[in-house]
This record gives structure tokens, C-alpha cells and sequence, in this order.
């Protein structure tokens, strides 16, 4: 017998929100700053388009409401292992629990409210940085370049995906372009 791939769906009712967040343009390609995480007040959770960054990676379908209203629907949820850099220096690594994947997602969102509440974080904002520290020491910093805190350091990928590339999701336009049916 088959079995049943167990996908954990809220409600119809909007569960999440990334208020400060867009959705990914239908053919628009992956790009560098797609890397970067963005601190936001305004997401519920955490969450990334990257699905190769995840580990312990468990189906879970669940609507989000971006910026527009538009509502998107995540795929999954698991966690993402990143290592922080300050003034050049590499700290701990750390690992962001419970963070959603929402393929339809321009950016990398890090919740600020779940760190706090969730995770015992301090955070303070000021206009050049916001600093997240832990047990009275300092984890990891975010930039603040235009009004958005950009974490400094890189999000390791999950080994399990070690040649993977990020691409984007075939589209229709995308796989007339690949089979070279350029006017179609």
C-alpha cells in the first residue's frame, strides 16, 4: 500500500504574515540578495524560499499574507544553520528553529518577535545596526542599509543538497525558453 505523504495544514484562516515582505515576480531570477536575511518586526515567523538551507525539513502548508494582501502558502518548515560574522570576526553558529518554507517568497525574512518571545533573545535597533544577543553576549548583527537589517554572515546550506543550484521554479515561459521556442 501507498503511503500518504502527512502535510500539516492550519486552518483556512491566515495563521502567519510577513507584512514586510513581496512575492517572488513569476520568472524572475534568483539573485545574490536573495542570500541576505532581513530582520522583520512584522513577520510571525521566519521564513525563506531557499529550500536547500533546511534541515530536518517536515512537509506543513500554511497561508501567510505578504505586504500586497496577497496570501502565499508555505511548504514546508524545518531549520537553518547560519554563521554570523562581526567586524570581520566569525561567532558561534547558530541555528534558526521552526523556520518556514514559502517557495513564492522574494526574500529571507528573520522574525524578530519569535527570537524574543521564543528564544529568550535581546535585541536593540538603533539606525546602524540591530545587535541579538543571548545569555548577556552577542550572537549575531544585522546592517542597516535603506531601513532594512541585513544579518551579517552566511546561511549554510544543508549538506544534503551540496550540488544543489538555486533556481527558479519552471514556469510555462521558462520551458518555452529551454526548449528554444522563443516565439511561443
Amino acid at each position: 500500500p501507498r503511503k500518504a505523504l502527512a502535510v500539516v495544514e492550519e486552518s483556512a484562516q491566515t495563521a502567519e504574515s510577513a507584512l514586510n515582505a513581496r512575492p517572488r515576480p513569476p520568472s524572475s531570477p534568483v539573485t545574490d540578495a536573495d542570500a541576505h536575511w532581513n530582520t522583520d518586526s512584522g513577520a510571525t515567523s521566519s521564513m525563506t524560499p531557499h529550500r536547500h538551507w533546511l534541515r530536518d525539513y517536515k512537509p506543513y502548508r500554511v497561508p501567510i499574507t505578504l505586504a500586497n494582501n496577497e496570501i502565499v502558502y508555505s511548504s514546508g518548515i524545518g531549520s537553518v544553520l547560519f554563521a554570523p560574522v562581526v567586524g570581520g570576526k566569525p561567532l558561534r553558529k547558530v541555528l534558526f528553529s521552526r523556520v518556514l518554507h514559502v517557495p513564492l517568497l522574494q526574500n529571507n525574512l528573520l522574525s524578530i518577535f519569535t527570537l524574543t518571545s521564543r528564544h529568550d533573545y535581546v535585541v536593540t535597533i538603533d539606525k546602524n545596526r540591530v545587535d541579538f544577543c543571548t545569555r548577556g553576549e552577542l550572537a549575531f548583527q544585522a546592517l542597516v542599509k535603506n531601513g532594512i537589517g541585513y544579518l551579517q554572515g552566511d546561511t549554510i546550506p544543508n549538506p544534503e543538497y551540496a550540488n544543489f543550484t538555486s533556481t527558479p521554479t519552471p514556469t510555462y515561459e521558462l520551458w518555452h525558453r529551454r526548449l528554444a521556442h522563443l516565439g511561443e
